[in-house]
C-alpha cells in the first residue's frame, strides 16, 4: 500500500497521510476532491495552492513504513477542470 499527503504550499505543509493501491488511484481520489464544488473546499478555491505526494509505502507483511521522500504526483491546478459556462442565447 502506497502512502500520500497533500501538500500546501502557501502554508508550507503536509497534509494527513492516506494510504491508497495505486498511483492511480490517488489521482483519481485527488482529482474528485479538487473538481468538489463547495467554498468550503480549498483545493477548489484555491488549486494553484495544492499539489499530491507520494511519500511513502506500507508493507502490509512487515508493518513496516518506508518513507521515499516527496515524489510529486500531480498539481491541484492540472487537475481541475474549467467551469461550465451557463448556455449563450443565440442573437
Amino acid at each position: 500500500m502506497k502512502i500520500y499527503s497533500v501538500r500546501d504550499k502557501r502554508a508550507n505543509e503536509y497534509g494527513q497521510p492516506m494510504a491508497m493501491p495505486t498511483d492511480a488511484h490517488a489521482v483519481r481520489s485527488f482529482q474528485q476532491e479538487v473538481n468538489r464544488n463547495d467554498t468550503a473546499n480549498m483545493l477548489n478555491q484555491y488549486p494553484e495552492d495544492f499539489a499530491i505526494y507520494h511519500v511513502g509505502t506500507f508493507d502490509s507483511e512487515t508493518g513496516c513504513i518506508t518513507e521515499n521522500g516527496p515524489q510529486l504526483l500531480m498539481e491541484a491546478i492540472a487537475a481541475k477542470r474549467p467551469a461550465d459556462k451557463p448556455d449563450q442565447k443565440r442573437a
